[in-house]
Formats: structure tokens, sequence, C-alpha cells
């Protein structure tokens, strides 16, 4: 296994994270971890859920419980 990619951009499986969401991943490492370990489809769906709000300030919440999710090793994040 690779090591997890974090950034901008097309990830070595081809999924692009959001910038807000790439660095709550670089700033909590477990979070990565757990990131990292998920399949595409459960990477996508959290993609999903943290591109899903309506302004700024949702998208913000978004990210701010992903990585709280993630962090708690959870893989369907809601």
């Amino acid at each position: 296994m690779g090591e997890t990619f974090i950034g901008m951009g097309k990830a070595p499986d081809g999924i692009d994270l959001p910038l807000g969401l790439s660095m709550g991943l670089s700033l909590h490492p477990s979070a990565a971890e757990t990131f990292g370990q998920m399949s595409a489809a459960e990477k996508h769906a959290a993609i999903r859920y943290v591109q899903s709000g309506v302004s700024a300030e949702d998208a913000k919440r978004r990210v701010a419980s992903a990585i709280r999710q993630l962090e708690a090793g959870q893989v369907q994040i809601t």
C-alpha cells in the first residue's frame, strides 16, 4: 500500500480532494489514515457529503464533521 495522498488534484487512486477536506486531513493524521484505508466508493461518498453544503459555512461544518467522524474510525460519513 502506498502513501496516503493528501492534496489537491488527482490522487493516485483517481479521487480529487476538495481543498477544505485536504487541509483537514493534513492537520489530523488519524483522520487521514482512516480516509486512506477507505474504498474508492466510501471516499467519493465522503467528498459528496462535504461538497453538498449549500453555503461556505455549511461546507466548513461538513468538513469538520467529516474529520471528527474519520478520527473516530467511521468510514460512512453522514
